[in-house]
């Protein structure tokens, strides 16, 4: 009986000294948490040959503390400078032209849900006189824009002088079904063109509107008076409403100038996408006004990796 009451007391010292060997691991060992990352675009680059209508400009992205972008450095072309308040989002820039000075600003003026309503466009030039200096305004046009009940945008309205309506000299229509934007029909005082997309049924990535003849980034746009503004509206993407749920993978652009409409382009996307699932690529294909678009005619997207806090 002494014997097993010895073994006994043993037994529970042993339960005792375990208990708190697992309470000390418990308390001293913190395993360190491996790092979370996320990654914002950093650069766009496309084919140098600049095929036909799909012809832009690489272009790098710089952002503050906050993960907003702060600057648009346009390859060869402009510096953009970002800024923003409660209810705006303003872009600008100043170019040296010989003796003159031009300075360029996009205002956004933003709804309660975040949604371009109207974004204005002013431009003036400072120019060098004998007595000095005078400062005119060379551009003041803006655009309207009009959302559904959904958030989707359903009309852009463009004019070259602002509250002005006779000056209207571009429209853009849209049509969204089953949660994307199907058709754009894109019209000026001479052309009028309608491009017609089909999706896959991946989730789309964001940055594809950086890719040629996009919604909002088509050459109908860019061929407006040459407009800045209407260059840069892929940058405002992200107030643009509603975005598609799924990817575009086909482009086609039917010319409605003459009373026989006839196929302009057919475009055709196929996307590649990182270990991060980015897109990193993605290859163009296809015919435009009769002519093959070039064999590997890729837009590829960089990124900047950031540390979660």
């Amino acid at each position: 009986m002494k014997y097993l009451s010895h073994y006994a007391t043993l037994f529970l010292l042993s339960i005792f000294f375990l208990s708190c060997v697992d309470e000390s691991i418990e308390m001293y060992y913190h395993p360190e948490k491996e790092p979370e990352y996320y990654w914002l675009l950093e650069k766009v680059a496309y084919p140098e040959s600049n095929f036909e209508i799909l012809a832009r400009k690489d272009f790098t992205l710089s952002y503050d503390k906050n993960d907003s972008l702060k600057k648009i450095d346009i390859l060869n072309g402009d510096y953009i400078a970002v800024d923003y308040n409660e209810n705006t989002v303003s872009f600008s820039k100043v170019d040296q032209r010989g003796d003159d000075v031009l300075f360029d600003s996009i205002l956004v003026a933003l709804n309660n849900k975040k949604q371009a309503e109207y974004i204005l466009h002013l431009c003036y030039i400072e120019k060098k006189t004998e007595s000095g200096y005078s400062k005119y305004k060379s551009i003041d046009d803006s655009l309207a824009l009009f959302y559904d009940n959904e958030g989707y945008i359903t009309r852009l309205e463009s004019y070259s002088v602002s509250g002005k309506p006779s000056s209207l000299r571009y429209t853009e229509t849209y049509k969204t079904d089953n949660g994307n934007l199907v058709e754009v029909v894109s019209k000026n005082k001479k052309n009028t063109y309608k491009y017609i997309y089909t999706y896959d049924e991946t989730s789309s990535d964001s940055r594809a509107v950086f890719c040629c003849e996009m919604p909002f980034n088509n050459t109908m746009m860019h061929v407006t008076n040459n407009c800045w503004l209407m260059k840069n509206l892929p940058f405002l993407s992200k107030y643009l409403g509603t975005k598609s749920k799924n990817n575009i993978i086909r482009t086609r652009i039917i010319d409605q100038s003459s009373n026989n409409e006839k196929l302009y382009a057919e475009i055709n996307y196929d996307y590649s996408f990182n270990k991060n699932k980015l897109v990193n690529q993605i290859k163009v294909s296809g015919i435009i006004n009769g002519s093959t678009i070039p064999n590997d005619y890729i837009t590829t997207f960089t990124y900047l990796q950031k540390e979660k806090k």
